[in-house]
């Protein structure tokens, strides 16, 4: 009987020793506690059917930066709205003929330092996008920012901006903003169209980096030449300026419509940049080890 006992006992050890080691064949310990890719603990999956999952705290969390084209320091979004410049393109120190989206200058000494020849048509730069202003997002969770504004005299501005991160290392945006103001006095509208798409990505051992930037400018704005009589300001009707013929185009030509984009005696400019680049750095390579996630450092 006693050696019928051990044979039994050492026939349980060994089923017991292939059971566990067929569990955990693949190296992973299903009760650990597994954790993503940003080194945050993932809530383990309940058992049972009948079980409450308790809410992940996790869930609805966001780690987003980006860094602009010619830097490499790394920034935070501002989702504030405490400053109204920041989401107006106009900057303050900038000085305009009133309307939104006509010609604007800066009251700043602000020289053209770029090589080449310049025809000098800066008139419309601060309504579009360039590539130096361009912005290369990181994100963990996908982010939209949609904002619209509206003026007192039906003036329009629209920005819209969408980033997400197809995987860890590639991330793509689309920017679009619009603006459109029919102006005070006749023909004086003006629309501005800007698309950006924009995309980034870094191998795993961060060596080889890549960007990629397409811009589209479109601005539309009309010039009525100026009012045909000032001294008529003082007859009007009713009170509104736009009565006032002006020396440019026709009154049937005339809309105060928010959604005309049409210009006809005026200015239409066109700009598209396309640009590819993409780079391989030749640097020594070090790494990083915690308790869960290993950080790849490169030094150029």
């Amino acid at each position: 009987m006693f050696l019928v006992f051990v044979q039994f006992a050492t026939a349980q050890t060994i089923q017991s020793a292939k059971t566990l080691t067929t569990q955990y064949s693949n190296g992973v310990d299903p009760n650990a506690q597994q954790y993503d890719s940003q080194g945050r603990p993932l809530p383990k999956k309940a058992k049972g059917g009948d079980s409450l999952q308790h809410r992940d705290k996790f869930a609805d969390s966001i780690t987003i930066y980006y860094r602009y084209y010619d830097s490499t320091r790394t920034r935070s979004i501002d989702s504030s709205v405490n400053d109204f410049y920041s989401r107006f393109h106009i900057p303050f120190t900038n000085n305009s003929i009133s309307n939104l989206g006509s010609a604007s200058k800066s009251l700043l000494f602000n020289p053209w330092l770029k090589p080449g020849w310049d025809a000098g048509f800066h008139q419309f730069d601060t309504y579009k996008f360039t590539v130096e202003n361009t912005k290369f997002y990181q994100t963990t969770r996908p982010y939209t920012e949609l904002g619209y504004l509206l003026g007192s005299k039906a003036e329009q501005l629209i920005n819209f901006i969408h980033t997400q991160n197809r995987k860890s290392k590639f991330n793509f945006s689309l920017e679009y903003r619009f603006s459109n103001a029919p102006g005070l006095y006749r023909l004086q509208n003006a629309s501005h169209n800007n698309i950006r798409v924009t995309t980034h990505y870094q191998s795993d051992n961060k060596k080889y980096e890549s960007f990629f930037v397409f811009i589209s400018n479109k601005h539309a704005v009309s010039e009525n030449g100026g009012l045909d009589s000032v001294a008529k300001l003082q007859n009007l009707a009713l009170g509104d300026p736009y009565e006032v013929p002006t020396r440019l185009g026709f009154a049937t030509q005339a809309s105060r419509n928010p959604f005309n984009t049409t210009v006809n005696t005026g200015n239409t400019y066109k700009e598209t940049v396309l640009l590819y680049r993409h780079q391989y750095d030749f640097g020594k390579r070090d790494s990083l080890v915690t308790d869960s996630v290993t950080y790849q450092l490169f030094y150029p």
